[in-house]
């Protein structure tokens, strides 16, 4: 089984040694926690260590806040790199599925990497819960078919202890990493965990971490 490295300090280490390439990871947390910084940071290292091509779509963020998260870091991407990296806002004035531009985008471009954020944000542009399931079985699917390894992130309330919103997400991936981001007193801490790593031994603890100029550094020693 080949591995990706994240470029998160101590997170390899948690996941068991690394992102397995081809998988399709859930990324869960609150808002503020720091999802779209680590699909980032996971995005650059893929960029800069293995020279894979990525797909950044966005149904939230506009392209320029996600170009930041690029630059504002230690680890941004330099001209070249960048030719590497394809930003996409969806616009559902377009009328074209979200599959359809996945599809398009990811043999055209020859996509290695595929980052989708987030969940939250797909749910607002389909009718009925069947129609999202529907829609992540179709991005599954083509995700595997052309053997891209992926992230979606998805948004769950700061006091919620539950790992999906919909019931089925979490079925559909190989792999689940929960951020927390909690007012504990008169501080917020972080936190975070890997739920499920289908096929590999992983760390199951809570390890608190931050984010600053270096992007996210987990710590070495965890709350439980």
């Amino acid at each position: 089984m080949e591995l990706l490295k994240t470029g998160i300090q101590n997170l390899d280490k948690i996941l068991g040694g690394g992102v397995p390439k081809g998988s399709l990871m859930l990324l869960v947390g609150p808002t503020g926690s720091g999802k779209s910084v680590l699909s980032s940071q996971f995005v650059a290292s893929c960029i800069s260590n293995y020279n894979l091509r990525c797909l950044y779509l966005s149904f939230e963020e506009h392209t320029d806040t996600l170009e930041k998260n690029f630059d504002n870091f230690s680890w941004k991407l330099d001209k070249p790199q960048k030719e590497k990296l394809k930003i996409i806002k969806y616009n559902p004035y377009e009328f074209s599925a979200v599959s359809d531009i996945l599809s398009r985008t990811i043999k055209k471009d020859n996509i290695d990497i595929v980052i989708i954020d987030s969940l939250t944000g797909l749910e607002l542009y389909v009718a009925e819960p069947k129609d999202l399931k529907n829609n992540l079985i179709d991005i599954q699917h083509i995700l595997k078919e052309n053997g891209c390894t992926a992230i979606i992130t998805s948004q769950i309330a700061s006091d919620s202890y539950s790992m999906n919103r919909l019931g089925f997400e979490e079925a559909l991936s190989d792999g689940v990493i929960m951020m927390y981001y909690k007012n504990i007193k008169v501080e917020h801490m972080r936190g975070i965990s890997v739920w499920k790593m289908r096929n590999m031994k992983h760390d199951s603890d809570i390890y608190p971490y931050t984010i600053g100029k270096e992007g996210i550094k987990i710590h070495q020693k965890s709350i439980r």
